[in-house]
């Protein structure tokens, strides 16, 4: 099944331009993005609490946030974000995702129901048991926490709820509100929540990573890396070495098959580094970073639309971005792609697993990059780097199936030593969409599972399709593998003719039918065809 899904990715891509385009709103086209349009953070200073938000707001030339009341003046939509990290039209199927934040959004429930209208989603409700929203202990009194507007917390707030949205349309999201983290680590748990999502960061104490942030079996936990750059002291929650610390990068338009690329901001941007105070995950094997390396996995932080109301001032629709989208984008696609369900999913599922990421391999320097540092540690590179991590979920590589448990849940195809998972260095760089990957390194037998250390050269980089690559296993022979456009992956024990010729029609019928019921399920917000989608100059 693993096979078929990686020989279905090309096709079903290019097969999607197929199906005819999705109706579009009547409203106005919204207003254009002025000339010196930047971001600047939401939180610039941290709370009574010491925590700061990592959310970025689109502001004009004077400082003002851009914003416009009937329509997002900018940004990416769900339906966008979808399409680019190939997100299947169902898979949440009700599970419950989370974010907790110290701050209480008056408005949080309302301000929903117009983001999904706008867009097109299905209503998310109290009343039909969609949307909750409590304290820290999981009650609904929120007394003493407070809402500080849309240019604070709450736009941060608004941010992440949105997000978590996007990234999984058909689950419930959970609303956590307080300043007690443990209580509500645990009121995540008791209320049926499969991930939490945190977008603020503390300075890290290795006792709250132990006592706090390492959840207990069937909860996940996400953090945002950051947005300032390489820093050896990340901060926690994202510090921590059981959480899955999510970095950003910014998504445009390319001429692949995937139609999308992902890189690393230059000068600024997906904070992260070699921690100078938690120790390192076995799962981490990085070479020269002998502690907690952040980030795990990236997606894109720039250029999303969210709305957000307050009594204490409104914003309305506006243009958002940094580490604060990318984690919980990421949590509610893992839900999505039925990862954050499997047994035991955690940080080591990512390492034991890279061949279901699109890796990021053109961008940076971060800021603050040290000197004479690994060009991994401020750099995208192939394979594993700090600011994007194993790279970006993508559907048709990340996407589940009954063989895909993860590290020491029983095995699965991708069994490595110990029950670690497979490594895999199915990476490879370049404009010119060539090259062959990095040798895999090769997985002992796992639990219930075989090891596997095959790798693939493939055109991640925005660039063409490459040719025939050679494809290196994990023993370190080579043999001729085909590269398929914009994935790092080549089809296990076929030729690219062979899986091609054999599974092609399926695939395009496949892609036809799955294409044809997201448009249907969801509506595209009008553009004009002279509005850039690509990501902002910052």
């Amino acid at each position: 099944m693993i096979a078929f899904l990686r020989g279905c990715a090309a096709v079903s891509l290019a097969t999607m331009a197929l199906v005819p385009a999705r109706a579009a709103f009547a409203s106005p086209r919204p207003p254009s993005i002025p000339p010196g349009a930047h971001y600047r953070p939401l939180c610039p200073s941290p709370d009574e609490h010491g925590r700061r938000c990592y959310g970025q707001v689109l502001v004009d030339a004077n400082e003002r946030p851009i914003s416009d009341t009937t329509s997002p003046p900018g940004g990416w939509t769900p339906t966008e974000l979808e399409t680019a990290y190939g997100l299947p039209a169902k898979g949440g199927d009700g599970k419950i995702i989370a974010t907790y934040i110290g701050s209480h959004y008056t408005n949080a429930e309302k301000d929903v129901a117009t983001y999904r209208s706008k867009f097109g989603l299905a209503p998310c409700t109290s009343a039909s048991g969609c949307f909750t929203q409590v304290n820290a202990t999981g009650g609904t009194d929120f007394t003493g926490i407070k809402d500080d507007g849309c240019d604070g917390f709450i736009g941060e707030e608004s941010l992440d709820v949105a997000m978590l949205q996007a990234g999984c349309p058909d689950c419930k999201i959970l609303l956590i509100e307080g300043n007690d983290d443990a209580s509500a680590m645990a009121t995540a748990k008791k209320l049926g929540a499969i991930s939490v999502s945190m977008s603020w960061g503390t300075g890290a104490s290795l006792s709250d990573c132990d006592n706090i942030y390492t959840p207990p079996a069937g909860l996940s936990l996400f953090a945002a890396s950051g947005d300032s750059g390489y820093t050896a002291s990340p901060g926690e929650p994202a510090e921590c070495t059981n959480v899955i610390a999510v970095g950003w990068t910014q998504l445009a338009t390319d001429s692949t098959a995937r139609g999308y690329a992902d890189t690393l901001p230059t000068n600024w941007g997906s904070a992260g580094g070699c921690s100078d105070l938690v120790p390192k995950g076995a799962w981490q094997t990085d070479p020269s970073c002998k502690t907690r390396m952040v980030s795990d996995v990236s997606a894109n932080g720039d250029n999303v639309a969210v709305y957000c109301t307050s009594p204490a001032g409104s914003a309305n629709w506006r243009v958002t971005g940094g580490s604060s989208a990318s984690s919980p984008f990421v949590s509610g696609m893992f839900a999505m792609l039925g990862v954050s369900s499997l047994p035991s999913f955690g940080p080591s599922w990512l390492y034991a697993h890279p061949q279901k990421f699109w890796d990021v391999t053109s961008g940076g320097p971060v800021s603050n990059c040290p000197k004479g540092s690994p060009s991994y540690y401020c750099e995208a590179v192939p394979g594993y780097d700090g600011p994007t991590g194993v790279g970006a979920p993508y559907g048709p590589l990340t996407l589940t199936t009954e063989g895909d448990a993860g590290a020491g849940d029983g095995g699965g195809s991708d069994g490595g030593k110990d029950g670690s998972g497979g490594s895999s260095g199915g990476s490879s760089g370049g404009s010119s969409g060539s090259g062959s990957g990095s040798s895999g390194s090769g997985g002992s037998s796992g639990s219930g599972g075989a090891g596997s250390g095959s790798s693939s050269g493939a055109s991640k980089d925005g660039g063409s399709a490459g040719g025939p690559d050679a494809s290196t296993t994990g023993n370190g022979d080579t043999s001729p593998g085909p590269s398929q456009s914009g994935c790092g992956c080549r089809v296990v024990g076929d030729t690219g003719d062979d899986a091609m010729s054999r599974w092609g029609v399926l695939c395009a019928l496949l892609a036809i039918v799955g294409a044809a019921g997201s448009r249907r399920r969801r509506l595209l917000w009008s553009r004009s065809p002279d509005r850039a989608k690509d990501h902002l100059a910052v």
